[in-house]
């Protein structure tokens, strides 16, 4: 027994070294593979690699210290320290851990095969005081369910509990619902999920108080009020290990993955926290001992308060805080935040750390946030990148010394207050980029706390508080080039010096000069030519990287300056004297010397005389010398040589400014003006009585006085009427209008004319002209029938037609009378004229004559009245008659409009031969109410064809035109008699049954009782004998052919009737 027993040891142990080994083997491979999917891959600063390395061979290390601890106690173990059990079912389960509490061996191990495992009753490991026996659970993916009804396990202080490749899910607890620890918990490659912890005060899905390692497990979708793992340890060590697990879908009202009390060591190394849900902190851990957390990912948590709460210090490092959304990330005491990924979170900060806080090669990017950081103690700042942050408030915030150094600001935005804030403490910012940040200010705080600015890039910051100076100009009395220096200063916070932008110097709304900044300084020269106040305008442009800035400066240079003051009336009249003063003035502080006043006299205007002497041939008049606010004048007597407005612009040119003072005056000219208006003549036809208006206004200043009108018309350039008028006055703004008449009797070109002029010598002219078209009258060519009724119309154009002209139509050179005429308009037109029916021809010749007696007018012209036919068609019905009989033909006629046709002659023709009277003449047929008739036409007994055709031929007439038509006679044959004689050598006679006449053609046969005794016999000769049989009641028939007009015929006769001979 104790053989079977070591040689099962024995093996075990076998298996045990070689599965440490493969650890080992595969833990001093991770050194230097890449890291498996579930790590973090973290910014890529310098010293990432290093600090990596150096973890990975402490904890090989440890490694191989845990493998030759294990080795020697497997060494040292008799057979008696392990037990192995195999279980199927939750109560074979509790059956062997109740076994193992009261079983020798030092460790005990129970291996789970499939089955049912639905907990009974909670399970409690290690009641004996002082047991420090191992219960490893081996659950080989097998699920114990509490089916929410029961926690799973309890294990006192010093007992070993190892649970691997389990699954414990749907527990339910005050607290520990799934493990309450107390001694030693080791789990491995298991899950624990939807169970709940309903303790308010303590809680956990596993509450623990001894110490924990968990590796390479998955703790999802549980509940509790405090912590999912809740960590409490009073006075004595606890260790807690977190090592490549998964915190998911957990929610807790504080901790809502790790609740941590006391503890002495709390390690969370490559571990993932995504989207766990609590009031307060994902981690919450309060202890006085340092934590950790390394290599880590904490994404999509949604946390009221804190992400992160740590009593104590804390080291995260190699971690990336992605897409959580919670109020502040870190509340902790002393923290060191390194190599590490702050990334579209949703924060109101970082941290609002209460001591020390470190943040060193971090990437913080793309986070919507309140404030940066907010802190209280030292804050260190080194090699961070703080990029496309979007803050709402302000930027970094310390109330105690703040080191800022080497650190990449970048397109953040930062709507309140600026990026870095400094209270009364020192603060340091050096050898730092800030780059295209949209904030205020980059710095706010008093400038002798920012004791250490420099080495810094501030690039398309626009920074604000720049002050633009100008330090130093030279100003001569004389006009000159003007020496202006000037710098661009910016907040002394910055320590810094202005290399960017330029100056734009702007004098009277223009830009006169652009310069560059060179080390914030800038020199130029201008020359200003103006007296006294010459305002010039700095601006500085900072091209993004500075705000702009601008300033004003006022020069003064002493010259004269002069002013020149027109004294002129404001307006003359015809023939008037015109006196003016000019008066120069020198307003300047210099006295002038040689002065040239120019255009003293207007064109035109002619000198009368002047109160001094002036330069006639020049123009111009010379003032010697004018002190300072001095002046002097010259007066001008003229007269005006044009009726117009005079300009006086007096010149003046400053040599020594090169400028030109100018004044102008306008004397206007003032004298009646006329306007005349003539309406517009469009349309003026011959025998128009025109009445012509002439509306004259003066829109002159003053009133016009002896106006005489003159009026011209002319046709054809020959003067039909001229006329005078005289007004007394038109005052300025008044209307007079002229009326007279004229009769239009001329055509071509009317021209008019209107001249006025008054007592001013003022004359207007206005001219008109209209043309009054030839006169003339047109007629239609009529196409109409012999018989309607038609009118006759003629248009005349250009003519003002009189109802009491003389109007004559003819036709044929026939007038017309006793018909109404009617004019309408320009037309004129004969109504109701009936086209006679004798009218043969085509064409007729029609006539108008127009005599307009008022305006002697003669207008004839002539067209054609065009006779046209109706085209005609008849309807004969077709006839089926027997020869020699009597027959009525009747034929209708319509034209082509489907009326009746009356007048014209036809005649009939059969087989295209004229039907006529028997003495030869043709007989004519008269067209009656649209009927042609025959009557008591007797077929011919001529007529053998079967059909014939019967034409009808009508003449036509002036009025219709010719026509023809045919349709089918078809003749019926006739029946026949026989007449049979029995005399000798007499023939036996055919007759037509209507005509009673013998037939000539086709052929005889006889028969005897029914027998052919003959060959066929013509009808005209029947002569034949023949042997009568010796047979009583013996018959004779005459069989015929018959022809075209008869039909065949059979008739039989008793031979006793008849004798004994027949012929």
């Amino acid at each position: 027994m104790n053989m079977k027993k070591n040689i099962i040891l024995t093996t075990i142990i076998i298996i045990l070294i070689i599965s440490i080994n493969t650890t080992y083997a595969q833990t001093q491979e991770n050194i230097t593979d890449t890291p498996t999917t579930n790590k973090i891959t973290t910014n890529t600063q310098s010293n990432t690699n290093n600090l990596e390395h150096e973890s990975k061979i402490q904890e090989n290390n440890e490694l191989k210290t845990e493998i030759k601890k294990l080795k020697k106690t497997l060494k040292n173990n008799s057979s008696d320290n392990t037990t192995i059990k195999n279980v199927s079912s939750y109560k074979e389960l509790i059956n062997h851990i109740n076994q193992a509490k009261i079983s020798q061996t030092k460790e005990y191990i129970i291996n789970m095969h499939p089955g049912d495992y639905n907990i009974t009753t909670p399970i409690l490991w290690g009641e004996i005081e002082g047991n420090t026996k191992i219960l490893q659970i081996n659950g080989q993916n097998n699920t114990i369910n509490g089916n929410n009804l029961k926690n799973f396990i309890k294990t006192n202080i010093n007992t070993t509990l190892i649970l691997n490749n389990i699954t414990i899910t749907n527990t339910t607890d005050n607290y520990g619902s799934i493990i309450h620890n107390s001694g030693n918990l080791t789990i491995n490659n298991s899950i624990l999920s939807n169970s709940k912890s309903t303790s308010n005060t303590t809680g956990g899905v596993i509450f623990n108080t001894g110490n924990i390692n968990i590796q390479n497990t998955h703790i999802t979708n549980n509940t509790a009020i405090l912590g999912i793992l809740y960590n409490h340890k009073n006075n004595d060590t606890s260790e807690i290990t977190i090592r490549n697990t998964y915190f998911t879908n957990n929610k807790a009202t504080i901790g809502g993955s790790i609740y941590n009390i006391n503890t002495t060591k709390l390690e969370i190394i490559d571990s993932n926290f995504i989207n766990n849900t609590a009031y307060d902190s994902i981690i919450y851990i309060q202890t006085e001992h340092e934590s950790l957390i390394n290599n880590t990912l904490l994404s999509n948590n949604t946390v009221y308060e804190n992400l992160i709460t740590s009593k104590a210090t804390l080291t995260i490092n190699n971690t990336k805080i992605y897409n959580n959304t919670q109020k502040n990330m870190l509340n902790t005491d002393n923290t060191i935040l390194s190599y590490s990924t702050i990334e579209k979170n949703i924060i109101n900060t970082i941290s609002t750390n209460k001591n020390n806080l470190q943040l060193l090669h971090n990437l913080i990017s793309h986070n919507n946030m309140e404030t940066i950081i907010e802190n209280y103690q030292q804050l260190i700042l080194h090699n961070n990148t703080i990029t496309y942050n979007n803050i709402t408030k302000k930027g970094i915030y310390n109330n105690g010394s703040t080191y800022i150094i080497e650190n990449i600001f970048k397109n953040n935005i930062i709507y309140d207050k600026a990026l870095i804030l400094s209270s009364n403490i020192n603060t340091t910012v050096k050898y730092s980029t800030f780059y295209n940040n949209k904030v205020l200010d980059l710095f706010i705080g008093f400038e002798n706390r920012f004791i250490e600015v420099n080495n810094n890039k501030y690039i398309k910051n626009n920074l604000r508080n720049t002050t633009l100076n100008i330090t130093s100009i030279k100003n001569p009395k004389n006009p000159m080039n003007i020496t202006i220096d000037g710098k661009i200063i910016l907040n002394p916070i910055y320590n810094t010096t202005v290399t960017r932008g330029n100056i734009d110097i702007i004098y009277k709304n223009m830009t006169i000069k652009t310069l560059d900044i060179i080390n914030g300084s800038f020199n130029t020269d201008v020359i200003l030519n103006k007296t006294k106040n010459n305002t010039l305008l700095f601006y500085y442009n900072g091209f993004d990287d500075y705000s702009p800035t601008n300033t004003t400066y006022n020069i003064t240079i002493e010259i004269p300056v002069y002013e020149i003051i027109l004294d002129t009336p404001k307006n003359y009249t015809y023939k008037d004297t015109i006196q003016y003063r000019i008066k120069i003035k020198n307003i300047g502080y210099e006295t002038g010397y040689d002065l040239i006043v120019n255009n003293i006299l207007p064109y035109n205007l002619r000198l009368i005389n002047s109160s001094s002497d002036y330069n006639i041939i020049n123009n111009t008049w010379h003032i010697p010398k004018l002190k300072s606010m001095e002046n002097t004048s010259i007066i001008i007597n003229s007269i005006s040589t044009n009726k117009e407005d005079i300009n006086i612009t007096i010149n003046i040119y400053n040599f020594l400014n090169n400028e030109n003072t100018t004044t102008t005056k306008i004397i206007k000219y003032l004298e009646p003006k006329y306007i005349v208006d003539i309406p517009e003549y469009t349309n003026v036809l011959l025998g128009n009585i025109m009445e012509y208006e002439i509306n004259i206004t003066n829109i002159g200043k003053i009133t016009g006085n002896n106006i005489t009108i003159s009026y011209i018309l002319e046709n054809n350039n020959e003067i039909i009427n001229k006329r005078i008028w005289t007004i007394n006055h038109l005052n300025p703004g008044e209307m007079k209008k002229i009326s007279y008449i004229i009769i239009i009797k001329n055509h071509g070109t009317y021209n008019g004319i209107v001249n006025i002029t008054d007592s001013y010598n003022t004359t207007t002219h206005k001219t008109f002209n209209y043309s009054v078209y030839r006169a003339y009258i047109s007629l239609k060519k009529i196409l109409s029938y012999p018989g309607n009724i038609i009118n006759i119309t003629a248009n005349i154009y250009n003519l003002n037609l009189e109802l009491n002209a003389t109007i004559i139509f003819k036709i044929n050179k026939v007038s017309i009378r006793n018909h109404e005429i009617k004019i309408e308009n320009n037309s004129i037109t004969l109504l109701n004229y009936k086209i006679k029916d004798t009218f043969q021809r085509r064409n007729y010749d029609i006539e108008i004559k127009y005599h307009q007696k008022t305006s002697n007018i003669y207008l004839y012209n002539t067209t054609i009245l065009t006779l046209n036919k109706y085209k005609v068609k008849s309807y004969i019905a077709p006839i089926t008659v027997k020869s020699g009989k009597y027959i009525n033909i009747t034929v209708k006629l319509f034209d082509e409009n489907n009326n009746k046709v009356y007048g014209g002659r036809a005649i009939l023709k059969i087989n295209n031969k004229t039907i006529r009277y028997k003495n030869g003449n043709i007989i004519f047929l008269n067209v009656n109410n649209s009927t042609v008739t025959l009557n008591n036409y007797q077929i011919p007994h001529t007529f053998k064809k079967k059909k014939y055709t019967l034409d009808l031929v009508y003449s036509g007439s002036s009025r219709y035109y010719s026509n023809r038509n045919s349709t089918v006679l078809t003749l019926i044959k006739q029946k026949l008699y026989v007449s049979i004689k029995t005399r000798t050598s007499k023939n036996i006679i055919l007759k037509g049954e209507k005509t009673n006449k013998p037939t000539y053609t086709g052929n005889i046969i006889l028969k005897i009782n029914n027998k052919i005794i003959s060959n066929n016999i013509s009808p005209t000769k029947i002569n034949t004998t023949f042997i009568l049989p010796i047979i009583n009641n013996k018959n004779i028939t005459v069989c015929y052919s018959g022809n075209e007009v008869y039909i065949p015929y059979k008739y039989t006769v008793d031979y006793n009737q008849y004798g004994k001979n027949i012929i």
